[in-house]
């Protein structure tokens, strides 16, 4: 009983997952535990196996973060937006000396969603955060739309039903289902299950028409 009154309690006190994140990064926290350690770990091999494979040059990530998971990868060419403008100054301060990589707050749109500009995007740990419908819509539809090639998903495809989730700043869906809806002209072309039981894993995806990272030479 007492659980499921804090539950409610910290219901009534979220204000919408855009606040939410830009206040966490403000109060100087960090992206989560899965940007650190063992996680942050197999998600950097996958990527940087798969950037190989594909070749992949210009990316785009929505949702970057506190950076900290992006110093592990070797992008050629990286685009990071985030929600918070707070998350975007502390990347922008971090990687500083790097002109390969630029960050955009979500609202700055002008500079960063243009069509057919980027190889591949990138989702890491963020659509299980994106509670709204309105805004899981909108996030799939540039996640998709803003890439030539290929997209790559690091979530959890499940939903466990109302109720159940462990924080208001949590929403597990199945993405999935919204590519089969929306995005006809995409194809699932590998899964990588994460070795840690429970943890999200890497969803692949390709324009058909376009080689697999599997079928591309390392």
């Amino acid at each position: 009983m007492l659980r499921r009154l804090l539950g409610t309690v910290r219901s009534l006190l979220f204000r919408g997952s855009g606040r939410y994140w830009e206040r966490r990064y403000a109060q100087g926290r960090t992206s989560g535990s899965g940007s650190y350690g063992s996680s942050a770990a197999f998600k950097a091999g996958f990527l940087n196996d798969l950037l190989g494979r594909t070749r992949a040059q210009r990316v785009l990530e929505l949702g970057c973060g506190d950076g900290a998971q992006l110093a592990r990868i070797a992008y050629p060419d990286y685009v990071g937006i985030d929600i918070s403008p707070t998350a975007v100054a502390r990347c922008a301060a971090s990687f500083a000396h790097d002109a390969r990589k630029r960050f955009y707050a979500a609202s700055a749109r002008e500079h960063w969603a243009v069509g057919d500009r980027y190889d591949l995007s990138l989702s890491l740990d963020v659509i299980y955060h994106l509670v709204e419908d309105e805004v899981f819509e909108a996030y799939m539809a540039d996640l998709f739309a803003l890439s030539r090639q290929h997209v790559v998903i690091y979530s959890t495809n499940r939903d466990p039903g109302p109720g159940s989730e462990p924080a208001p700043h949590v929403r597990h869906r199945r993405f999935a289902d919204w590519v089969e809806r929306h995005a006809g002209d995409w194809a699932l072309a590998h899964t990588e299950r994460n070795p840690e039981a429970g943890l999200p894993d890497f969803y692949h995806y390709t324009r058909r028409g376009t080689a697999t990272a599997l079928d591309q030479p390392a």
